[in-house]
């Protein structure tokens, strides 16, 4: 090998060796570089978080409206009219807000043991259902003959803001509560 060309092997390894040198003591773009690795991850975070606070908000809004619900139709006296589970239904909108009253389903069963069955006296919904009726199943239990209970079940559906990026499917918050009457043993509903 010629001495030049040794000489500009030599001169640039050394250079190069300067310039990485130079690159230790430079601190300016690290906060950039640092952001743009971190950034995307806080992001994802962020709404995360936020799906996971309104999710767990709209649970606790479905149990209130199914207490309420079983709460105000187990204080009627003998006989419920299908105007009065109107207006409970129509109570339930201050209670699922934000939620529009649209939105929101709501049910109420009545359920009367003769012998060894639990049959379904009568059931009222404000036009929109959460699914199947519930099961009987557990309810013998609970009951002694011509002594109803009454199953109230709200359901609302919740799609987190992800699901507008990934395409995934909405939850469905849904919460059933059983009481006995209060004032009677059984409850009958006019109109139902």
């Amino acid at each position: 090998m010629n001495n030049s060309l040794r000489n500009w092997l030599k001169q640039s390894l050394d250079q190069a060796v300067m310039a990485a040198k130079g690159f230790r003591g430079h601190t300016k773009g690290v906060a950039a570089i640092e952001m743009a690795f971190i950034f995307p991850f806080m992001v994802i975070l962020y709404i995360g978080l936020v799906d996971v606070t309104n999710l767990i908000s709209a649970n606790r809004r479905v149990t209130l409206a199914a207490s309420t619900v079983a709460d105000l139709v187990t204080q009627m006296s003998t006989t419920i009219t299908s105007a009065d589970m109107n207006g409970f239904f129509n109570a339930l909108a201050p209670i699922m807000e934000p939620y529009p009253a649209s939105e929101v389903n709501a049910e109420v069963f009545a359920y009367r043991k003769n012998g060894t069955a639990v049959n379904l006296i009568w059931q009222k919904s404000n036009g929109r259902s959460c699914g199947a009726s519930p099961s009987t199943a557990g309810l013998i239990n609970l009951m002694t003959d011509n002594n109803d209970l009454v199953t109230a079940r709200v359901c609302v559906e919740f799609t987190p803001l992800f699901s507008y990026v990934l395409g995934t499917n909405p939850f469905k918050p849904e919460h059933q509560l059983t009481l006995r009457p209060r004032e009677s043993r059984t409850l009958d509903c006019t109109n139902c």
